[in-house]
């Protein structure tokens, strides 16, 4: 069982989960730096969860980051390190700025930026980036601990650059704030496919309530995909209209039983789905039991105050 599985951490759990809802639910409409800053919240609540099941619930945040991510299996870092959205990153060009290096050196909006200020700004980033240049030309030296040591605080960097806007006692920096916009946009994925791999890829697993479960009207839909169903339930709440079946989830409620499809084929299909529910439908993540064991899995909900699935 992993850690996040014990019901102890049940309620960590629901919180990450509706940050990461949260983020979803914004990402047509908010600024890129909002949707950047939510999944900071969900990844936040998860790295504080695992410092107090290691004992160190004090632990700082950013040993805290580090250490969950190097408790993936060597799998799961691989999978990330070699992700074509972490090479985007690592890629970006100019090289990220520390602003609370700008800060420190008393940098103010407008001023141009020395050569030496500059290297001492972009630090982070370009640690990671040799990082991980080594680490993909499998280089001796080029350990997954390493790598992920410096994700973990580029990260911190691009999450205080974020959290502390373009303001500064000196007026607006918007060259900042544009930059900061560009740069949440290729971080966010970064800390999708993170999320993804830390909770035991719930983009390979969809609930299914009603229409798309085994024998349900739209269960051609899911046919072509190679995987496994098994029953399962889900804490939330149900009410029929028509032929349709509307859930909420709500993690006070009575367990409902539903189905469970695990396909590997559901990462890559996940638009088309979209697509296929319409409009008035959103997918979020939410626990579910299933085999005596939690997961996080995607499911269907409506749009307005119920959901649909």
């Amino acid at each position: 069982m992993v850690w996040w599985q014990n019901p102890d951490f049940a309620g960590d759990l629901n919180e990450l989960l509706s940050h990461v809802n949260e983020a979803t639910d914004a990402s047509k409409a908010a600024h890129a730096t909002g949707i950047c800053g939510l999944y900071f919240h969900a990844l936040n609540k998860l790295w504080n969860a695992f410092a107090q099941q290691e004992g160190e619930p004090g632990r700082a945040d950013t040993p805290s980051f580090i250490a969950i991510l190097r408790s993936m299996s060597e799998g799961s870092r691989s999978i990330l390190l070699k992700d074509p959205v972490l090479d985007n990153l690592v890629n970006l060009t100019p090289d990220v700025l520390d602003h609370s290096v700008l800060k420190r050196r008393g940098y103010r909006p407008g001023q141009e930026i020395t050569d030496l200020l500059r290297r001492d700004a972009t630090e982070k980033h370009r640690k990671l980036r040799n990082a991980h240049r080594s680490f993909l030309e499998q280089k001796p030296d080029a350990t997954t601990d390493s790598v992920l040591k410096k994700l973990a605080e580029f990260l911190f960097v691009v999450r205080s650059n974020i959290a502390h806007g373009e303001k500064t006692p000196y007026g607006p920096d918007l060259g900042k704030a544009s930059r900061d916009e560009s740069v949440s946009a290729l971080v966010i994925p970064v800390q999708q496919v993170t999320i993804d791999l830390l909770l035991d890829r719930p983009s390979q697993k969809l609930i299914a309530c009603g229409s798309l479960r085994p024998g349900g009207p739209n269960e051609e839909i899911l046919k072509e995909l190679a995987g496994d169903w098994q029953q399962c339930s889900v804490r939330g709440t149900i009410r029929e209209q028509g032929s349709m079946i509307f859930f909420r989830w709500d993690p006070h409620a009575t367990p409902i039983e539903a189905m469970l499809l695990t396909a590997p084929g559901l990462s890559d299909n996940w638009e088309r789905l979209d697509r296929l529910e319409g409009n008035l439908y959103k997918r979020h993540l939410v626990p579910v039991e299933a085999a005596g064991t939690r997961f996080v899995a995607n499911v269907f909900e409506d749009r307005r105050s119920s959901g649909a699935c």
